[in-house]
């Protein structure tokens, strides 16, 4: 009876991790996939040098976000689920007073950033990025508090309602709205307005969403203030992990925007945009797997935390390996089909780039099994280093060395936490996030990119057939590979019964 209780708990493991990470995918996949969409049509209307100006806008907005949020999007998660359904008034409470909090200190940053646009813009020695700024601060509370408000959705463990405010109500109305900014007239200031308002309207619906779907009622200011300490108290520590390590996949953008001019800015933002496809990828395992992981860790299921950390990483290198060695095969012509002849410059940083986040992802999600399991102070030791060394390295190889310099302090970055993260990882956990299954994976990798590279000896003169032939190529060769002979029991697990309970 007993290993028959075991191989029902590792079944339903699997399928818990594959169904969640197949809505983070979909979701992910269509709100990455739009906001480089319409980040691909600004950057073709607008040219490398506006669309320069708007990237240090944007920049500002998510970085602001991710240091306002205060890691209590990680909080709700926590308390959200301890009163989730068991006691409506003080898991009202916890939603309310994260909200409240981001919000009011959203708003306050956001009055700062229109208040110093000035000063900023002078910073930046860009003159025209004062109106941007200031069309971009209407939108510092909305981000903060729709991201708290997404998280709080997960406590019920259905991704669909964090995947609908942030994945699909916002980039898809931005679509819509840069649609009918376009209509009007076009213009910069008027694109900005379209994303800020696209971010308003993701709160309102965040806001609709957990009102009406998981019964968040009004609360006394006394329940909310006692219950407010202790969320702010668990996730203060958490923040600060979490914001340097988001700071470190940001930072890159905004020395360039400070030490190069705004035409080298806008290229270097539009080849940044590729890195958030593979960001996505990984963000949709290590959403998944945070709760998992702690689950295990609590009941001591050490094969069940293994299986899920190793299950994650492979998957999210199969994903994403056949995508990365396109872009490694034919960066030229990926920049040429995407953005346009002019935004060519940018090739040779593209492929730093994607080598780094070819090294991001051979990680896997470390950074979730360290925080989970007790480890989060290493895991901030590990990020404020990386941080420190992006900083330096931005700080030096920009001015030297330009864009190719931005993307050699982004690789160093990557290495920096990989390295730490995987150390820790064997020494606290006594295991790496790897099998027999991964070295499958880096030999069909090394198979896919010999015959890749094979077929690029073939002289092709149109940039576009060049991109399709190499995709087509690494696509269909690798996912070969890995569905006829890569597929282990708990791959085939995961496939049969999600077959069955579809």
């Amino acid at each position: 009876m007993l290993p028959e209780i075991v191989q029902n708990e590792r079944e339903e493991s699997q399928v818990k991790l594959a169904k969640g990470v197949l809505v983070n995918l979909f979701g992910k996949a269509f709100g990455r996939g739009s906001h480089v969409a319409g980040q691909l049509i600004l950057a073709r209307l607008l040219g490398p040098f506006f669309f320069g100006l708007y990237g240090i806008g944007w920049n500002i907005l998510r970085i602001s976000g991710i240091l306002f949020t205060l890691g209590l999007d990680s909080g709700v998660v926590h308390f959200g689920s301890k009163y989730y359904k068991k006691d409506r008034e003080r898991f009202s409470a916890v939603i309310l007073g994260a909200l409240f909090a981001v919000f009011l200190i959203g708003s306050l940053a956001g009055l700062a950033i229109y208040l110093f646009s000035l000063e900023i813009s002078q910073f930046f020695n860009k003159p025209e990025l004062r109106s941007i700024l200031r069309w971009f601060s209407l939108a510092f509370p909305a981000l903060a508090g729709a991201r708290v408000l997404a998280a709080s959705t997960r406590v019920s463990k259905d991704m669909v309602f964090a995947n609908l405010i942030e994945e699909v109500i916002q980039p898809g109305s931005s679509l819509l709205f840069i649609g009918l900014a376009y209509l009007m007239g076009g213009g910069i200031l008027r694109y900005v307005a379209a994303n800020s308002a696209s971010i308003i309207l993701s709160l309102f619906a965040g806001i609709w969403i957990v009102v009406l779907r998981y019964l968040v009622k009004s609360i006394s200011w006394g329940e909310l203030w006692t219950n407010f300490r202790e969320l702010i108290k668990y996730s203060l520590p958490i923040a600060i992990p979490t914001v340097f390590g988001s700071l470190v996949i940001l930072v890159d953008r905004m020395f360039v925007g400070y030490f190069l001019p705004e035409y080298e800015t806008g290229i270097y933002q539009s080849v940044s945009l590729i890195s958030v496809l593979f960001v996505a990828v990984l963000s949709s395992f290590k959403t998944i797997v945070a709760p998992m992981i702690a689950e295990y860790y609590h009941q001591e299921n050490h094969q069940g935390l293994q299986r899920v950390i190793k299950t994650s990483t492979r998957w999210a290198f199969n994903i994403c390996f056949p995508v990365i060695l396109i872009i490694l095969s034919s960066p030229k012509s990926f920049m040429v089909s995407l953005f346009g002849i002019s935004f060519l410059m940018g090739a040779d940083t593209l492929l730093i780039l994607t080598v780094a986040q070819l090294i991001n992802i051979s990680k896997g999600p470390i950074d979730q099994l360290l925080v989970m399991t007790g480890n989060q102070n290493i895991w901030l030791k590990i990020t404020l280093i990386s941080f420190a060394v992006n900083v330096a390295a931005n700080w030096l190889l920009i001015p030297v060395y330009g864009l190719m310099g931005a993307a050699y302090a982004s690789g160093l970055t990557f290495i920096c936490l990989a390295v730490g993260g995987l150390f820790f990882s064997g020494k606290k956990l006594g295991f790496l996030p790897y099998d027999q299954y991964s070295l499958r994976s880096v030999i069909f990798s090394i198979l896919t990119a010999a015959a890749v590279f094979c077929i690029k000896r073939i002289t092709i003169v149109n940039p576009f057939t060049e991109l399709i032939l190499v995709a087509v190529c690494s696509l269909g060769i690798y996912f070969g590979l890995v569905g006829w002979f890569g597929l282990n029991d708990d791959d085939k697990v995961v496939i049969r019964s999600y077959r069955r309970n579809k």
